[in-house]
């Protein structure tokens, strides 16, 4: 992030409003640009994170957010992807291993959750949303309700504007061919 500033500093260029932050990770580098940079926030066009927990819990008319329950990908399909015998889906297979080991083996799930990789999809082609609900969202960090949580006002109770897309579901067909030819 530092490299950042001195680079817009160096060329006059605020870079307000024009950066897309695709989050995959915990989001403590997040946090960290912010630290490090305070007008980093007003330079971000859009923000994609994927997160949430997988069970919607509600108190007091405020729920967590649920992950998208229709891209879980059936065992074959995924062996076929990871298989093709192409640089690109050897890399595939290896990065994405553990996780379809996990819901194998741990979760007893026989299906692969291609969370991080849909939430790329979708930051490049938005058509693949097919159902989504705008709502106020904050992240708990006073462990008044929990810690470092999202809270989605889901009744509207705060009466805050609306600052979070939440992606419920999405056209499962045409994520699976963007993942597909990433492979090939």
């Amino acid at each position: 992030m530092v490299g950042t500033k001195k680079h817009a500093e160096a060329h006059g260029d605020d870079g307000q409003g024009e950066i897309t932050l695709i989050a995959l990770a915990p989001l403590t580098n997040v946090a960290l640009a912010l630290r490090l940079d305070p007008d980093f926030g007003r330079k971000l066009k859009e923000v994609f994170i994927m997160g949430g927990n997988i069970e919607a819990a509600e108190a007091n008319g405020i729920e967590w957010v649920s992950k998208i329950d229709n891209v879980w990908i059936k065992k074959e399909w995924y062996d076929r992807w990871v298989n093709m015998d192409t640089r690109k889906s050897r890399f595939i297979k290896a990065f994405s291993r553990k996780t379809a080991e996990f819901n194998r083996t741990l979760l007893k799930h026989p299906k692969y959750s291609p969370y991080d990789l849909l939430t790329m999809a979708i930051a490049i082609d938005q058509t693949v949303i097919t159902e989504s609900v705008d709502k106020w969202c904050t992240v708990e960090i006073g462990g008044n309700h929990t810690r470092g949580q999202l809270v989605v006002d889901w009744a509207n109770k705060t009466g805050n504007k609306l600052n979070v897309r939440i992606i419920k579901k999405v056209n499962t067909d045409k994520t699976k061919a963007y993942f597909m030819s990433m492979a090939m």
